[in-house]
């Protein structure tokens, strides 16, 4: 899942023109599982939404296509579980959130950078 996650990361720096410096695996109970770095280290915020909205995007299009529909069904999970569950487990609420307020954008509103984030996971 690790692996994923940062595939997210690096498909949307890589459309963005961004280079990469590297891309970091862990074991688990390393710490950190994974880092992606790049160039230039300053991002801008809407980017970053983007990028970390792109993570659990990628982790749950992995799961979804590698479990069918009836073993979601047998284990009572929906693809919206699968989305939610990666997101929950993602560790980038913080940045989505500082994204939103700095475009003055509140809870309620719908998030554009999710579906941006989207639609670029699922071309790329």
């Amino acid at each position: 899942m690790t692996a994923w996650h940062e595939a997210g990361h690096v498909v949307v720096y890589l459309l963005q023109g961004r280079s990469l410096r590297y891309v970091m695996l862990r074991p688990r109970g390393a710490g950190r599982a994974g880092f992606t770095a790049v160039r230039p280290c300053r991002v801008d915020v809407s980017s970053v939404a983007v990028v970390a909205h792109a993570r659990p995007l990628a982790q749950a299009r992995h799961v979804l296509e590698v479990t069918s529909a009836a073993e979601r069904l047998h284990e009572g999970v929906t693809a919206a579980d699968v989305r939610l569950g990666a997101y929950l487990h993602g560790g980038h609420d913080a940045l989505i959130t500082e994204a939103r307020h700095a475009y003055g954008l509140a809870d309620d509103q719908p998030d554009l950078w999710a579906e941006i984030a989207q639609d670029l996971v699922d071309r790329h």
